[in-house]
């Protein structure tokens, strides 16, 4: 009885160190979280958005069908324009999402163009 235990408990120990080893080794998936999230109604530009450096997500919800929206750089110039501003429409709630690879951490901006309601999250991995 006492070899059976044995063996038994030795079998436990086995497999809990397999996936001991196996949680290890395998790689971490970055989880992304919102940093910031900004809404409002037409034309507005956002400043002191610290952002880090590495990827980016901006998520944007709209409901004008003229939606234009551009990340700036530290002192306010264009670095990258988000979305796709050739989208015909077809109804004007749109949802789009665009990663962008952020060079050096600091503060950027946004300039938001439209005339409608929008929403604006950006999430960036931990």
């Amino acid at each position: 009885m006492k070899k059976k235990t044995m063996a038994s408990l030795m079998v436990v120990v086995a497999i809990v160190a397999s996936m001991i080893v196996a949680g290890l080794t395998a790689e971490a998936k970055p989880q992304l979280v919102p940093v910031h999230e900004f809404s409002g109604v037409g034309f507005k530009i956002i400043y002191h958005m610290p952002l880090e450096e590495g990827a980016a997500v901006f998520r944007i919800h709209h409901d004008d069908y003229y939606f234009r929206v551009w990340l700036l750089n530290r002192v306010g110039i264009s670095i990258e324009e988000l979305g796709n501003p050739n989208v015909r429409l077809t109804r004007f709630e749109h949802d789009e999402v665009q990663t962008v690879r952020i060079e050096e951490k600091g503060d950027y901006g946004l300039r938001i163009d439209t005339g409608g309601k929008w929403t604006i999250t950006v999430e960036q991995p931990i």
